[in-house]
């Protein structure tokens, strides 16, 4: 079986993690896998590109600044792929038995062209809903919006996530959907949790979906099985810091991380906060700012140190930080999202009710809150059962041959 991954970004986000995991863990079955992205930072081809088989990047550096100065005017990608990069996707798509697209707006791909491209490989399609830019008209986050229901029109979300001065965002939700409409004969979607799921029956009631969870990736396994297997917990009752974590991409993005809900818990007594990821906005000396992490292994490490990790991301379609920390046996504690009710919900926990007892479960994660009375060693052997990767790359696998033998 010969499968293609695209997403935008090769390294940076979950979509490019989950899609890096499956293409691993497909060559590692015996399939053939590639991998087209976009750009990496700085609109360049990724430094770390030679290290994963099988990878290609489609954007030029002034192609995707192009397209991205068009979008922040007009909220749609209008340059495609110059000739080469051109021809590197059709020569792919007709390799492949399988084309499985990630996240692939912002910047790299016109969708309507893209969509032509597609159409003309006569090959199955699998799409991994790891945003909601699908269903939408411009926006890859719904911000408890609900207009794509009526088709969008009117933004007041423009400043999201790929912003846009101008509101064109009405005609591309009817250019969007005629698209994936075209592309209905051989469009197979994956809602990674069930309210994702749920959504796109309502955008979509025609198209093919299957629900499959995300799982941590094969790396990241091994990077824990490496650990020390007794993890230390933190005695609350001796007064010693409760170590409290925080991981995002953009730790400034207002979206994913409550500044001011984190601050009240950077507030509180032998209270020390980890950040992972960049631009973090936290600033005392109770505060280590990590920066962004490369190793899976040193990853491992800070999310196994720590007491619990905080997650107040409200517009997560799964939150797979979550399922990293409980695999490494630490507490979650997270605000009430949709993500986190079933992210926690499938080892049997669940978020905290109010911003009291979140604040609250901080001061001792062992014995206040949702995971109170919980080992951490029962913790992990729960988790590693609901998130390890085996499962999740056998549940494609089943889809793909679906796609190909319908």
């Amino acid at each position: 079986m010969k499968i293609l991954h695209i997403n935008v970004r090769l390294f940076e986000g979950g979509a490019a993690q989950v899609a890096r995991d499956l293409q691993n863990r497909q060559i590692l079955a015996g399939n053939e896998s590639r991998f087209l992205y976009g750009y990496g930072s700085g609109a360049k081809p990724s430094k770390g590109q030679s290290l994963v088989s099988g990878v290609a990047v489609l954007g030029s550096r002034w192609r995707v600044g192009m397209n991205f100065v068009l979008h922040s005017i007009l909220g749609v990608d209008l340059l495609p792929p110059g000739p080469r990069e051109a021809r590197l996707l059709r020569e792919s798509l007709l390799w492949a038995d399988v084309i499985h697209l990630h996240a692939i707006h912002s910047y790299f791909l016109p969708f309507e062209w893209f969509v032509q491209e597609l159409i003309r490989s006569h090959k199955p399609v699998v799409w991994t809903l790891h945003d909601f830019w699908p269903i939408t008209g411009r926006c890859a986050s719904l911000e408890d919006c609900d207009g794509w229901l009526t088709g969008c029109g009117s933004c007041q979300g423009r400043r999201n996530y790929p912003s846009s001065h101008f509101d064109l965002s009405r005609s591309m939700f009817i250019k969007k959907h005629a698209g994936i409409f075209r592309l209905l004969p051989q469009l197979h979607f994956i809602a990674p949790s069930k309210f994702v799921y749920d959504l796109v029956k309502v955008a979509y009631p025609e198209v093919k979906i299957d629900l499959i969870s995300n799982s941590v990736d094969l790396v990241f396994e091994r990077a824990v099985e490496s650990l020390d297997k007794k993890i230390k917990i933190t005695d609350q009752k001796c007064n010693n810091s409760v170590k409290i974590l925080v991981v995002a991409n953009d730790l400034s993005d207002k979206t994913k991380v409550d500044r001011g809900l984190i601050e009240k818990i950077i507030a509180l007594p032998n209270v020390r906060l980890t950040t992972v990821g960049s631009n973090s906005p936290f600033h005392s000396k109770n505060i280590e700012n990590k920066g962004v992490i490369v190793s899976r292994l040193e990853y491992a490490a800070v999310l196994a140190a720590a007491d619990a990790l905080l997650f107040t991301s409200r517009k997560d379609t799964f939150g797979l930080v979550m399922a990293e920390a409980l695999f490494c046996g630490t507490p979650v504690l997270a605000v009430n999202s949709p993500a986190a009710i079933e992210v926690l919900g499938m080892i049997g926990s669940r978020p905290c009710n109010d911003e009291y007892e979140f604040v609250s479960s901080c001061k001792s994660p062992y014995e206040l809150g949702p995971f109170a009375g919980i080992s951490r060693e029962k913790l992990q052997k729960t988790a590693v059962k609901k998130y390890e990767g085996k499962r999740m790359v056998n549940e494609y696998v089943a889809v793909y041959d679906k796609s190909i033998n319908p």
